[in-house]
């Protein structure tokens, strides 16, 4: 049986896609990807997947551009003939889908990992962007054997929307945690504080920085740590603002980070004040997987991860008040933190762990021949 996996990158095939890839490579499947040649390429190749390499703008706007992707998703599907087809992000989801559909393809599985700034930002850029993307969407997914949603809030709008169909719906919880690589740590000794994501605006990093300004003033021992790339998002921050927060001291910035868990290390609470439409942050799921408590907002995806006052606490969207005196709060009670950090493991153990994701996904697409196989 060929599948074949369409990608907006590799990062994310091998960041979020890495066990279950590996696991069908492993039970004898020909596995394929497509997407860009960017950094992890090469990691995709070394489990056994053969890759296509493909150049597109993930963020074009133009019409042009995005024919002209379609164009080369079918002639690699062409060339691939494959039995089953995987999608998931934006354009791959659209494109995807619809140029396997076309090309007679009827096992068609598409992921939606978070709905994304489109479908939150109110401007008036992102109000004409969904009028061209409700269409396509409804077009593709509708075509999809089935629909994988990370949160029951994309599922309850994209259903309000007609974008799928409630049969084709599939519920999961984030793309998992790989609970033999992140396991629970021993929390340092002092109290600090870890955000790690990427540096856009809706992930809340001002917010993070803006309340790490305050508290620093009552508590100027306390470290506030950042772990995260700045990328070509629209939304993310400017380097002269994060500069200033740098040298003001309100921060500590690391830089991007391909192995997150030394900074999970030293650190004893996870801090996503993120308004992103979020699938499920997989950072804090690795938090939560070390035995870290967790804030973050009472939003779209976050919420799955946190029961507030039990693992973590949750804070109201793009409220800095709020989220400096859940910040303050943790420093007056450090005796709770190792208990929210154990509750977080346990949580993330039933109900995040990767093992129980895919067991979901390939069931869902009928490939499952051995629940054993995944944990290989």
């Amino acid at each position: 049986m060929k599948i074949l996996v369409i990608a907006n990158d590799t990062f994310t095939l091998f960041k979020f896609r890495y066990d279950m890839l590996k696991s069908l490579v492993n039970e004898g499947f020909e596995v394929y990807a497509v997407g860009p040649d960017d950094e992890y390429a090469g990691e995709i190749v070394k489990i056994g997947i053969t890759y296509n390499k493909i150049e597109y703008l993930r963020t074009s706007l133009n019409p042009l551009s995005d024919v002209n992707l379609y164009k080369k998703y079918k002639n690699h599907i062409k060339k691939v003939s494959p039995d089953i087809v995987f999608t998931y992000n934006l354009k791959p989801n659209i494109y995807g889908i619809l140029a396997a559909y076309n090309l007679g393809c009827r096992r068609i599985f598409a992921m939606i990992p978070g709905a994304g700034y489109v479908f939150s930002d109110i401007s008036f850029k992102s109000r004409i962007i969904k009028k061209i993307i409700y269409p396509l969407y409804r077009s593709s997914l509708q075509k999809a054997t089935n629909v994988f949603f990370q949160n029951p809030d994309d599922q309850e709008e994209f259903l309000r929307m007609k974008l799928v169909r409630n049969h084709q719906c599939v519920q999961i919880f984030g793309s998992g945690v790989n609970m033999d690589e992140f396991e629970l740590e021993k929390l340092p000794e002092k109290i600090s504080f870890v955000f790690l994501a990427r540096l856009l605006k809706v992930k809340g990093i001002r917010e993070y920085c803006q309340a790490a300004h305050k508290v620093r003033k009552h508590y100027p021992n306390t470290s506030f740590h950042v772990v995260g790339g700045i990328d070509d998002n629209p939304t993310t921050i400017d380097t002269n603002e994060l500069e200033c927060f740098i040298e003001n001291d309100d921060i500590i910035y690391h830089g991007k980070a391909d192995d997150v868990r030394p900074y999970l290390r030293q650190a004893s609470v996870m801090v996503l004040p993120s308004y992103h439409r979020e699938g499920v942050p997989h950072s804090i799921l690795e938090a939560m997987a070390m035995g870290r408590a967790i804030i973050t907002t009472n939003s779209v995806g976050c919420r799955e991860t946190v029961i507030d006052g039990v693992n973590g606490l949750l804070v109201n969207v793009q409220d800095v008040k709020d989220l400096e005196e859940k910040l303050m709060w943790i420093l007056k009670n450090p005796d709770l933190v190792h208990e929210m950090g154990e509750q977080s493991f346990r949580i993330c153990s039933g109900k995040f762990d990767v093992k129980i994701i895919n067991s979901i996904i390939l069931k869902t697409m009928n490939i499952q021949k051995d629940l054993n196989y995944i944990s290989s």
